[in-house]
Order: structure tokens, then sequence, then C-alpha cells
């Protein structure tokens, strides 16, 4: 009976501490600070985001891609984006907009393993 409620409080604890969850979204910008400074602790953030993003695109997808492959899809898009822009403008656009956004757009329009069908 006492591990029950030990287990019942850790659930409660747990779903409090999702509840205060208040991080910024990762924006582009972001992203490029992390890699462009080789800020190890930024470029760690990151690395731990696509593999959020990873995992979510195989438990809804069944598709597999690697963090390398989501670096390198998002990196297209963002070279795709920084040709539209002049400097100020490119800034701007970047800490704006969210990172994921690159990733799962530059992860449809070039998959590495064939297209991804989802549900």
């Amino acid at each position: 009976m006492r591990l029950s409620g030990l287990i019942l409080a850790l659930f409660m604890s747990a779903s409090a501490v999702n509840a205060d969850d208040d991080m910024p979204i990762m924006t582009v910008g972001y992203y490029l600070h992390a890699f462009g400074t080789k800020n190890s602790s930024e470029q760690l953030q990151v690395v731990s985001y696509l593999s959020g993003i990873r995992d979510h695109i195989y438990w809804q997808c069944k598709y597999k891609v690697t963090v390398r492959n989501l670096i390198d899809a998002s990196n297209l898009m963002i070279a795709a984006s920084r040709t539209t822009y002049h400097n100020a403008e490119f800034v701007e656009w970047a800490n704006k907009t969210p990172y994921g956004d690159m990733v799962f757009v530059g992860i449809k329009a070039n998959p590495p393993n064939g297209a991804m069908k989802c549900s």
C-alpha cells in the first residue's frame, strides 16, 4: 500500500513540473548562434531538441531518421531562406522563426529514406 502511495505522489509531482514548463520556443537564430559560436551547452540543447523531434517522427510515422538527417534538412531550408533576405532582414527572420518549422519542412521536402507516411 505504501508503494502505491509513493507512485501516486510521484505522478502528481511530475505533472506539476510539466505544467510549469515555460521554456521559449527554439528559434533559427538560437540554432545559428549555437553552432556559429561553437557554444557546446547550446549545441547540446539543440541536439536534445532534435532527438525529441526524431523520436516524435518515429512514433508518429514509424519513420527512422538521425539527428544528422534533421540538421542537414534544416540547413537546406535555412540556406534557401537566407538567399531571399538581406542581412538585417535575415537576422529578424531567424530570431522569430521556430527552428522546428525548418526541421519539419526540410525533412518533408527532402526525406532521407523515402517519403514519410504519417497518419
